[in-house]
């Protein structure tokens, strides 16, 4: 089986555990939402869109 490994980042560092193992996720697998649809927002880091302010110009 494969299994899709879900990266949080948080205060202390990035945690990684299988998606299959939150219920939320499951549920919604199941419902017939697109993994990609359901896992890219959970691994967005907070406020991402300051990232743009560093790049050079």
């Amino acid at each position: 089986m494969n299994e899709v490994v879900l990266l949080e980042p948080g205060q202390e560092g990035t945690a990684a555990r299988p998606a299959g193992a939150l219920a939320e996720i499951r549920e919604l697998l199941e419902g017939g939402i697109n993994i990609a649809d359901i896992v890219m927002p959970r691994t967005r880091p907070a406020h991402a869109e300051q990232l743009g302010l560093f790049a050079d110009e």
